[in-house]
């Protein structure tokens, strides 16, 4: 019997709009719950399709006397209570976890509560966009060796598709880092490429699994502050010097400058990785749209091409693709593990397998798995295992 991916794909409409109708059609006064920048960004989004915002409101632990956010007073939940109104909550919390607890808690409690995980549609799909690449999606449906990462698959486009990820939960890894270095077979012998090195959080649990050992460590890290921080935290653990290589570039296809918001976080990233593109997501919204440096760009193949390398680890914000093409040479001569998020964009769910796949020969093939870290769409990690490891 043919495994048809179109069969396991439901419709749903962009529940977004689902959550704008029932406001719209509510009556009763609503409130922001939190007072942060995902707080910050949500009220300016829901003030773009006319509601009305009567006020937001914090912990009693963080609250303030004379709070104000973008215009709005700021209560404590507990004054809230106070007031003789009824009224509906609308969570603005950064923390997923946070937000969905809370928001069963509260309706529990018997309150209307609404939340929506990315108002800016930043990493849901259309159904269209499915139909119109359903024989893209099955190619790479198809290539995935194990029933696991085929579930995964589905989950994370019926996530996509209904903008809520409460399919992707139950697929959440149980294990102790970000990333299955179980999966990758790794030994303490690797030359190891952390592309998008953030503050070396990666290379620290990859320590970690394997008691310190690594031949080799080159780590890409564009933004200057997560650079430094990269630095200071090796040099306080007497990490050998000479072991570690901290690369301040950005990786692509090809050599050059680029823009880059630099923000110092796990999410900066590229002006045109695209990831942005038309009102699929607003950097506006940020009020950074034009505020970005220029940094410099570098492939793999120009800067490590001379070099071992056993494995490559890629999350660098929607460049992944881009990236890879950057490693053909490495790709086909060396044929590393890879482990690359493929979450980003719509299409890095079947882009990356196929490009990884173009690799293949009869001497040397991969075998691909998915595996998800998260309790949310993120952090879908594509596994390319050369076969000859499994």
């Amino acid at each position: 019997m043919i495994d048809r991916l179109i069969d396991r794909i439901h419709y749903a409409r962009d529940g977004r709009l689902v959550v704008l109708q029932k406001i719209k059609r509510s009556q009763k006064p609503l409130y922001i719950y939190g007072a942060g920048k995902a707080a910050q960004l949500r009220i300016k989004w829901l003030r773009e399709y006319g509601i009305q915002i009567a006020g937001c409101c914090v912990d009693l632990e963080y609250y303030r006397p004379d709070m104000n956010v973008e215009g709005l007073t700021v209560y404590s939940i507990e004054g809230l209570n106070e007031l003789d109104t009824e009224y509906e909550l609308f969570i603005g919390f950064e923390d997923h976890q946070k937000a969905k607890q809370m928001a069963c808690s509260l309706k529990k409690a018997g309150k209307t509560v609404y939340y929506i995980e990315d108002p800016f549609k930043f990493r849901y799909m259309d159904y269209d966009f499915f139909i119109k690449n359903s024989e893209k999606f099955q190619e790479a449906y198809d290539l995935l060796e194990d029933e696991l990462s085929r579930d995964i698959f589905v989950a994370q486009l019926n996530a996509r598709i209904s903008a809520c990820s409460d399919s992707m939960v139950q697929y959440q890894s149980p294990l102790p880092y970000g990333y299955d270095f179980e999966l990758l077979n790794l030994s303490g012998h690797e030359a190891f490429v952390d592309c998008g090195a953030f503050d070396g959080d990666t290379v620290e649990e990859l320590l970690q699994y394997t008691g310190g050992c690594c031949d080799q460590i080159y780590a890409f890290e564009p933004d200057a502050k997560n650079a430094q921080q990269m630095k200071e935290k090796f040099r306080a653990v007497n990490f050998r010097s000479e072991k570690i290589t901290i690369i301040e570039k950005g990786l692509g296809k090809e050599k050059g400058m680029a823009g880059f918001f630099e923000d110092s976080s796990l999410y900066s990233n590229f002006v045109d990785s695209k990831m942005w593109r038309g009102g699929a997501g607003r950097r506006d919204l940020y009020e950074d749209v034009n505020r970005y440096k220029e940094v410099p760009v570098t492939t793999l193949d120009s800067e490590l091409g001379g070099s071992r390398v056993s494995v490559v680890k890629m999350d660098i914000e929607g460049s992944e693709l881009d990236a890879l093409k950057g490693a053909c040479g490495i790709i086909r001569s060396q044929h590393p593990k890879l482990a690359v998020c493929v979450y980003h964009k719509q299409e890095d769910l079947f882009a990356i397998i196929q490009y990884i796949h173009s690799f293949d020969t009869e001497q040397h093939s991969y075998k691909y798995y998915l595996r998800h870290h998260s309790d949310q769409i993120t952090e879908t990690v594509l596994y390319a295992v050369p076969k000859e490891d499994t």
